[in-house]
């Protein structure tokens, strides 16, 4: 048998080398000993090894349970859940509150924020923005005019009688049919798909109002039929988009912030509208005005007049004669206060103002000529006595009368002619003393009717305001 050679070829050689005798003597071991030494040793790793087991158990129980629960989850109040099993949606949604459903990848709650949110078309039909005026978000009207408008850079609507429009709209919305829209609508897409729904609805709606229309909110005065209110109109449009999608989504309001004519035309409109306020403060001026005079007129009595004025008009230019004859009738009742039936129902107005005042006068009017005439018969049928009895003494009185009234006359001059002239030539002026009375008299007959219709006035304000 060969010696393998050392590695180290300076060591020394292990048989070479002398060995002493040993000086202890180890004492060998039972197999007794042993058993008795071992048992300890095999009992505590037994019993490691059984801990080491119940916490390996209790610690995969708790992630079976930990696993159980990981699809456990909270849904708040402006959300609602959908319960995802095997890929399938639940039919029915989570409300508020605790939802449990199987973990992944074999279920999953999908949460699904229902409050509203707000998109916002500032640019999309205005004309293209400068860098400073679309981060100020500059007023349309303030923009500035632009010559022409480019398609392909600038915004704008058509109405229906073919004017440009700008208009920003402001639209509010929320998930309402949560299932629907997590079938069909991709988050990212949403807002895009409530952009493009909502300018549709606006270029429906614009075309189908005039540019006044749009701009003032209110019918023109041609307009036919129900007027078209443009933001109602709209949001139904864009609704109906959204439901043929199969979104899910309500639009909640669509508010038109601002409507405008484009910049370049503004002193045009605002000359219209100009003209246009002036014509309509100027027939209100005149409607007050004739409402005052209705009323200064014949009081609270006016409007049943005017009407009643009419149909008589009208009942005369048909032929109606007996018809106009009771409405006549009806018209002098009114005027005296007495109570009239009109349109089967009775009718009691007081008449005041001027109307009442030349009523008074031809009624004082009236009952002068009346007493007059009945004593001018009073003094007919005295003077027939005395003519009968002695005419010339009757004739003679008269003419004594009337001949002391005539000369009597302010404007009347009495001069004498010899008796023995045969031949009488007269040139005559105006007196100037006789000019100057006259004048006077004139004057004070002008200041005396302006006084009492002074007073006439005055009485009225009186009586329209008790």
């Amino acid at each position: 048998m060969s010696q393998i050679p050392p590695e180290n070829p300076q060591a020394p050689n292990p048989a070479m080398i002398r060995r002493r005798a040993a000086s202890v003597n180890l004492r060998g071991q039972t197999e007794g000993d042993e058993r008795s030494l071992m048992d300890p040793a095999n009992q505590a790793l037994a019993d490691a090894l059984r801990i080491t087991y119940r916490l390996l158990q209790v610690a995969m129980l708790a992630l079976v349970v930990a696993y159980a629960f990981s699809a456990a989850t909270t849904i708040a109040a402006s959300e609602r859940g959908l319960r995802l099993r095997f890929g399938q949606l639940d039919a029915e949604e989570l409300d508020p509150g605790f939802a449990l459903s199987l973990p992944r990848p074999l279920g999953e709650i999908i949460k699904v924020e229902t409050g509203e949110q707000t998109i916002k078309l500032n640019n999309e039909f205005t004309q293209g923005l400068t860098q400073q005026e679309n981060a100020a978000v500059t007023p349309i009207d303030k923009l500035t005019p632009k010559s022409s408008l480019d398609p392909i850079i600038d915004g704008s609507l058509i109405t229906g009688d073919l004017n440009i429009a700008h208009a920003r709209v402001t639209i509010t919305y929320r998930r309402e049919d949560v299932r629907r829209w997590a079938m069909n609508v991709e988050p990212g897409f949403e807002p895009n798909i409530v952009r493009a729904a909502a300018m549709n609805g606006m270029i429906h709606a614009v075309g189908s109002v005039s540019i006044d229309e749009l701009l003032k909110n209110q019918p023109d005065a041609s307009r036919q039929g129900v007027f078209p209110a443009v933001e109602l109109t709209a949001r139904i449009r864009a609704q109906e988009i959204l439901d043929a999608l199969n979104t899910g989504i309500r639009i909640t309001s669509l508010t038109l912030n601002e409507r405008a004519a484009p910049p370049a035309t503004k002193d045009a409109f605002n000359s219209v509208e100009a003209a246009q306020s002036k014509a309509k403060a100027a027939a209100e001026g005149a409607q007050k005005d004739r409402l005052a005079r209705l009323s200064a007129t014949a009081g609270e009595a006016a409007p049943v007049l005017l009407s009643l004025i009419d149909r008589y008009e009208r009942a005369l230019s048909a032929g109606e004669t007996d018809r106009a004859v009771a409405l006549l009738s009806d018209i002098e009742s009114l005027l005296e206060g007495r109570p009239i039936t009109l349109d089967g129902k009775p009718v009691t107005a007081r008449v005041s103002g001027r109307a009442a005042g030349v009523l008074a006068d031809a009624q004082q009017y009236r009952s002068s000529i009346v007493s007059r005439a009945q004593g001018d018969a009073r003094l007919f049928e005295a003077k027939l006595a005395s003519y009968r009895a002695n005419p010339r003494a009757v004739l003679m009185g008269d003419w004594a009368d009337a001949f002391n009234a005539f000369s009597g006359r302010e404007t009347v001059s009495i001069f004498g002619v010899p008796a023995s002239s045969r031949t009488l030539q007269v040139q005559t002026n105006v007196d100037p003393d006789i000019a100057r009375e006259l004048e006077r008299i004139r004057q004070q007959q002008a200041i005396e009717a302006e006084t009492k219709a002074n007073t006439a006035e005055l009485q009225r304000r009186m009586d329209q305001g008790n």
